[in-house]
């Protein structure tokens, strides 16, 4: 794979890296006490109401949770992508160790197979 492609590769996953984390960063702190570094923990968002009426805050911080857990995967796939870019290791197939496509990994740096290998998963 060329230099030049694995350098723009680097460059656009680590923009998006920092996306995600600024993402998270509005609703989420880092969590310290995870094992991983891409671990974040919801805010709730306590909005003075009174006790009873908080299901809006409830429904928020629901809604967040699960917002956070996409972006922390999607986080971790940039980051797993990162890595093997250091290793490298980017953009071999991890099913049949063929090399992944370039046009696949410009459409989504982060792939880990093959289209071929993607669709008998």
């Amino acid at each position: 794979m060329e230099k030049a492609f694995l350098s723009e590769q680097k460059a656009r996953l680590e923009r998006e890296a920092e996306a995600i984390r600024k993402n998270l960063s509005g609703f989420a702190d880092p969590d310290t006490g995870h094992h991983s570094s891409g671990a974040f923990a919801s805010r709730f968002q306590d909005m003075g109401r009174a006790e009873d009426e908080n299901a809006g805050e409830v429904e928020m911080y629901q809604n967040n949770l699960s917002l956070e857990a996409d972006l922390e995967h999607s986080l971790g796939e940039v980051e797993s992508a990162l890595l093997r870019i250091s290793h490298t290791t980017y953009g071999t197939c991890q099913k049949c160790g063929e090399e992944i496509p370039v046009d696949r990994l410009t459409a989504y740096p982060a792939a880990i197979t093959c289209v071929k290998c993607k669709t008998t998963l």
